[in-house]
């Protein structure tokens, strides 16, 4: 298990510029904004900007996945305009591209890079591959990715300025987390069961985490360290901070099970709660060995699944008449 979320151009559709239709609420230090798409029954978060700028997916009602971006109060929904079968917002650096992946008629996988700036969509599709994704994006532009060749085999790389580099990491892995300086958080899944690792400054590490029925890494911070979560032999799940070396277990009070989804630069993590069935019961902040429940009050089982170096947090809640329903938290 993971996060909740972890996953025909609409430029000039109704909701193109359009602002967010839902209430703001400030309760227990943060101020709740809803990011409410009209017309959708489900709506996901990938990723949060330096500023807030927020993006994710929502789900029409022939569950088709489309993108939204939403900045300042102002949500804007788009696709990526050779997508038919859906487009998955995944990471947006702090200059506003994002990147993500995109599925054609076929149903066949392509990356693709956008910057609302300039409305400019870049279809990335590594040579020779039978797919290509894009995870996340760096500071600088560069963007990284898993892709599978002929043979199937997947492998990760990074795409700037037209170029693909293949990176040495091998297992079949699949990304989950991008950092500004371009450090990977994922999992390894030629293993039984899953291995959690990190790429960072060059090199990857296979986690040394005690975990017999698996583990993932969700995030990592621009100083390498790394977030997610381990198994154990029962499948029970605990979150981890991975810091030099060193796995801490974090586990919410009351929780079956629990993940860790994002952190900070400053080493601030934000996860989730969930019972024996994987109901959300909350979320929380983990801050210096210290525990903070968190809840937006406009519904049930809030899942924090991103936060920002300023403290913003996004992620999904559960009301009665949308469902699924993605919220911004900004600190007081």
């Amino acid at each position: 298990m993971g996060p909740t979320s972890f996953r025909i151009l609409l430029a000039a559709a109704s909701l193109y510029g359009t602002a967010a239709t839902a209430a703001t609420f400030a309760a227990k230090g943060y101020t709740y904004t809803a990011i409410v798409v009209p017309g959708a029954f489900i709506t996901t978060v990938s990723a949060i900007g330096a500023t807030g700028t927020v993006i994710g997916g929502w789900y029409d009602p022939n569950f088709t996945e489309h993108g939204y971006i939403f900045q300042n109060g102002t949500l804007t929904s788009f696709d990526e305009p050779d997508a038919v079968n859906g487009t998955i917002p995944a990471g947006i650096n702090k200059s506003g591209e994002i990147v993500g992946s995109y599925y054609d008629t076929n149903y066949g996988e392509h990356g693709f890079t956008y910057v609302p700036a300039t409305g400019v969509f870049t279809t990335v599709d590594m040579p020779g591959a039978n797919y290509t994704g894009l995870s996340g994006i760096d500071s600088k532009g560069v963007s990284f990715g898993v892709a599978a060749g002929t043979d199937n085999v997947q492998i990760v790389f990074s795409y700037a300025k037209g170029k693909f580099t293949t990176l040495p990491i091998s297992g079949s892995p699949a990304v989950y987390g991008v950092s500004d300086q371009g450090g990977i958080a994922g999992t390894y899944f030629n293993t039984s069961p899953p291995t959690a690792f990190v790429y960072f400054d060059g090199a990857v590490t296979t986690l040394p985490l005690d975990a017999p029925g698996g583990a993932y890494g969700y995030a990592i911070n621009s100083k390498g360290v790394a977030v997610g979560d381990t198994s154990n032999a029962s499948y029970a799940e605990s979150g981890f901070i991975y810091a030099n070396g060193v796995a801490t277990a974090v586990n919410m009070s009351g929780a079956a099970n629990t993940v860790l989804t994002d952190i900070t630069d400053g080493g601030t993590a934000v996860g989730i709660g969930y019972d024996q069935n994987y109901n959300v019961l909350g979320s929380f902040i983990y801050k210096k060995g210290k525990i903070t429940a968190i809840s937006d009050p406009a519904g049930t089982a809030t899942a924090a699944e991103r936060i920002n170096n300023a403290g913003q947090i996004t992620g999904t809640y559960t009301d009665s008449t949308y469902g699924a329903i993605a919220f911004l938290a900004t600190p007081n």
